[in-house]
Parts: structure tokens; C-alpha cells; sequence
């Protein structure tokens, strides 16, 4: 066993002392609480992988004792269980809301009861471990009204955020008022923004100070944060910039991200007080993410343009439009389909050590092979940063698959030298079944091309 911490919050000290045991049999490190104050109280200091609850507990339910943890983003991961007395019921719209993982009737049998709960710990449950952790709680909650207190700021930051949405048609204006939100919450010099979309990459500026910032070296370290970066194909910058600004010493960035979504990054300049700061960013985060998502699909949306300016292709718009087209006709008249995910391996390291000119380079190119090694029957579109979209017409997996393989060929025996890179390759994922929607057939393309990923990159998996 790995050692995982659990917290198990029951008011019965019959089931409290019973699922100690067990779980430390199997060798948790177990810490117990006897109700849902004191429960939170315990989950900030122990910090646990995971909480098992009962449902239904003097002071707070185990209901609320799950949104209250789920609503910090550093504690997404952590694993939740409800457990229900016989005779409890649960309204399925709060066991939804509620964010548990899973729910589990005392009514079983305790060695069936114990056999799921001890698979269901051994999962990929753990605590995000960060800085930020540390920051979040420091006194704990004395009476219930603290946490209603520190609830009702919780949603007031998050409703706050969301309410900037009416100013969806001036991006710039929008995120000033999110400036100003941020000013009134805790104290910094300056904010820095980065906006990511296929067409156009974004970073924003807003100081109390007339000074002038360094573009290159924000733009490298909030880009470095991002996990999976796009390169979109162009850049606007909206505030104090220029290659001889200022550079920062004292700062902290956040990655907003929300289900594995990464939609921008916020720097912070200079903030006075850091816990304050990391405990109001990881409450807003799931906030944030929705904003910025809208806010990147609403600047997508105002590209009108057929063909992404970067890679020469069609966009992802239009490629999308495609599918959704070719699809239904497939559909309807039982002719064959096949579509296509294609992702450079390692474009990351690409831009990381050429530098973003090179990549940008290095995509115009890889999109021109594609592209001109296609029948003239197929389409292709760039679906975002270094991923296409191919939509092969009246056409089995197995072919789509042959086609996918010479271009294979082609990008790894192209001399990749006179940009300085050793090699370059790809990985596919292929589907034939178009059923559903648009997302359910780019989702199954997907699969594949995680598998592809999986089982060593630079090949084309799949033909379902």
C-alpha cells in the first residue's frame, strides 16, 4: 500500500472506530472526526488523499462538508465517499451537485461495504500538493456561522466573476473589471494576463504604476506554465509593453484550468499579502475558467476567416462545420467515413528549445506535407495548437489508415535539419464510427490518439 491519508468523518464512534481499523489494516494512515465541523476543521490540518463521510452528522451534512472541500481547486482530486444510513435517501440533483465520487449504503454487508471502499481508495485519488496548500487555511472554523461566512464569500466571488460576462464584446474592458475585482480582494502592483486561442494569443497589462513591462520575458514565463500550449496565429498586446521594459522579481502565476481545459494564466505582481491571495485564486479558479473560456470562444467566433493564418489550413471552425456535415450525410445514406486526430509528438520541446519563430515555422510546414499528401477528396484542418482535424469521405478506417501512414512517411523523412531539429513525427488517432455528435465522433478519434501516445507516439491507432 502507498500510505494514503484518510479522513473519516462519522458521528457513530461504533462505524468511526470500525472503519478505522479496516482501512489501517489495509494500510492507510487514518485520522477520524466526530461530526462536519470538526471534520473540515481536520481535513485543513491533516490534508488527507481522501475523506470517507457519513451523510447525515451533527452541525453539517456530509453533503456540505464535500462542497466545501471541492470548491478549492487544489483539492479537486481528492477522493470523497458518502456513506448512507438504510432508511436515508439522497435528492439525485445534491448527490450530483454534491461532487462526492462515490456513495455507498450502510446497508451492505460490511465486508462488501469494505471491499468497495477499499477499491475505490486504492483509485487515482490524492491531494494536489503545492504551495498553495499551505496557504489556503490557517485558523480553523469555530462555529458553524464561520463556514456559512466563508461560504457566502465563496460564491460571492464567483457570482462577481461571472457577471463580467455582459462585457463579453470588449474583451479589453472585461478583464479591467476583473483588475478591479482582484484590487478590491487583496494587494498587488500589477496584473498580467494570457489569453490563449487557435487564432490569437493575447496578453494584458494593468498596473497602478506608469511603468513599461519586458513583453518577452512575461509572455516566456506565464507560457511556460501551460501544460499543453497552443501557438496561435497571432499575437496582441493590450497595455504597457515593449522588448526593453521592465523584467519582475517578485511574482506569482496561477494556471486556470478547469477538467484538464487550460484557458489562460494570470501573473500577480508584488502582493502584499501571499495566503490571501493563494486563497482567493483557488476558491475563483473554476470561476476564472468559464470567464476565459467564453472569453476564447467569443474570439473565435469573431474570426470570421475560413483558413487558420498560421498553418494555411482550414480552421477549426470550419473544419468542425465539415464533420458535423459529412457526418450526417454518412448517416443518412450508409456511406463510409473516416475521420482523423493528428498531433505532432513532442512539439512542446519544439518551442521550448527553438523558440517560438521556429515552431511557428516548423507547423507551417508540417501543415503543408499534410496538406499536400492528402487525397484530393480529404480535408484538413487545424483543430488547435499542433493538432488537425482529417475528414476522409466515403472511405473504411483501413484506407483512411493507409493514407495517414504515407504521410507518416513523408514528415519523417523530411529534412527537419535546416530548422535544427534532428526529426519530427506524428501520432493519429482514427475512427469510422460517426454516430452522434461532432464531440462524441472527435472524442472517439481522440481515444485513439491517446492510445497512439500511450504506446510510444509516431504511428496511427485505431479503425473502430
Amino acid at each position: 500500500m502507498d500510505g494514503k491519508k484518510v479522513l473519516v468523518i462519522e458521528d457513530s464512534k461504533l462505524w468511526r472506530e470500525f472503519l478505522r481499523k479496516e482501512l489501517e489494516k489495509e494500510g492507510f494512515t487514518v485520522n477520524t472526526a466526530e461530526d462536519g465541523l470538526e471534520g473540515l476543521n481536520k481535513f485543513f490540518e491533516f490534508m488527507p488523499d481522501a475523506v470517507v463521510t457519513d451523510f447525515v452528522m451533527p452541525k453539517m451534512n456530509g453533503i456540505h462538508v464535500c462542497r466545501i472541500i471541492k470548491a478549492y481547486t487544489s483539492f479537486q482530486k481528492v477522493g470523497v465517499v458518502i456513506l448512507t444510513g438504510i432508511d436515508e435517501s439522497i435528492n439525485k440533483f445534491w448527490a450530483e451537485a454534491s461532487g462526492a465520487d462515490l456513495f455507498l449504503s450502510k446497508g451492505l454487508r460490511r465486508e462488501e461495504l469494505i471491499k468497495k471502499l477499499i477499491s475505490f481508495l486504492k483509485g487515482p485519488y490524492i491531494i494536489s500538493w503545492s504551495r498553495e496548500v499551505y496557504k489556503i487555511r490557517k485558523q480553523p472554523f469555530g462555529e458553524l456561522v464561520d463556514i456559512l461566512d466563508e461560504t457566502l464569500k465563496f460564491e460571492t466571488i464567483r457570482l462577481k466573476i461571472l457577471e463580467l460576462t455582459e462585457f463579453i464584446e470588449d474583451e479589453f474592458h472585461l478583464l479591467k473589471k476583473l483588475y478591479e475585482l482582484f484590487k478590491q480582494l487583496f494587494i498587488f502592483d500589477s496584473m498580467h494576463l494570457l489569453l490563449l486561442s487557435t487564432t490569437t494569443g493575447r496578453l494584458y497589462s494593468f498596473s497602478k504604476k506608469e511603468v513599461v513591462y519586458n513583453d518577452d520575458f512575461l509572455l516566456n514565463k506565464m507560457y511556460a506554465h501551460l501544460k499543453r500550449p497552443i501557438t496561435p496565429s497571432k499575437w496582441i498586446y493590450r497595455g504597457n509593453y515593449n522588448s526593453n521594459g521592465e523584467t519582475l522579481e517578485d511574482f506569482e502565476i496561477f494556471l486556470i484550468e478547469r477538467n484538464n481545459n487550460e484557458h489562460g494564466v494570470i501573473l500577480f505582481e508584488n502582493v502584499t499579502d501571499k495566503d490571501l491571495m493563494f486563497q482567493i485564486v483557488s476558491i475563483a479558479n473554476n470561476a476564472l475558467s468559464m470567464l476565459f473560456n467564453v472569453i476564447n470562444n467569443y474570439n473565435e467566433y469573431k474570426d470570421n476567416s475560413e483558413i487558420d493564418f498560421l498553418s494555411n489550413v482550414s480552421n477549426k471552425r470550419v473544419i468542425t462545420n465539415k464533420l458535423e456535415e459529412y457526418s450526417k450525410l454518412a448517416q443518412r445514406q450508409d456511406i463510409p467515413l473516416s475521420v482523423a486526430m493528428i498531433d505532432i509528438d513532442d512539439f512542446k520541446r519544439v518551442n521550448d528549445k527553438y523558440g517560438h519563430t521556429v515552431g511557428d515555422e516548423v507547423l507551417k510546414e508540417f501543415a503543408r506535407i499534410i496538406k499536400n499528401n492528402l487525397r484530393e477528396s480529404d480535408l484538413v484542418g487545424r483543430f488547435g495548437g499542433e493538432e488537425f482535424l482529417v475528414i476522409f469521405p466515403g472511405t473504411p478506417a483501413e484506407n483512411a489508415k493507409e493514407v495517414l501512414q504515407r504521410v507518416l512517411e513523408k514528415v519523417r523523412n523530411y529534412n527537419w535539419q535546416k530548422y535544427g531539429i534532428d526529426k519530427l513525427t506524428f501520432s493519429a488517432g482514427v475512427t469510422s464510427n460517426v454516430k452522434g455528435s461532432v464531440t462524441d465522433i472527435i472524442d472517439r478519434a481522440d481515444q485513439n490518439l491517446y492510445k497512439a501516445k500511450k504506446s510510444g507516439k509516431n504511428k496511427v491507432v485505431g479503425g473502430d
